[in-house]
């Protein structure tokens, strides 16, 4: 899972598929899967990741 995990980094920080996309691409069942296990491993979603490595500074974490 972590191979798949850091394919999808790779992915959202250097293409502009979607994150359905990405979560099928890499080989996650669900997008509510991938998203879980990326929230697990990096502790943020895969939207704001992408957001961070943008440099967009207007993120809204809900804390």
């Amino acid at each position: 899972m972590r191979l798949r995990l850091k394919e999808s980094v790779i992915l959202l920080e250097q293409s502009d598929l979607t994150i359905e996309e990405i979560a099928e691409k890499v080989g996650f069942g669900t997008v509510r899967t991938f998203q879980r296990q990326f929230m697990a491993m990096y502790n943020t979603s895969p939207t704001d990741y992408r957001k961070i490595k943008q440099g967009q500074t207007d993120i809204n974490f809900n804390i």
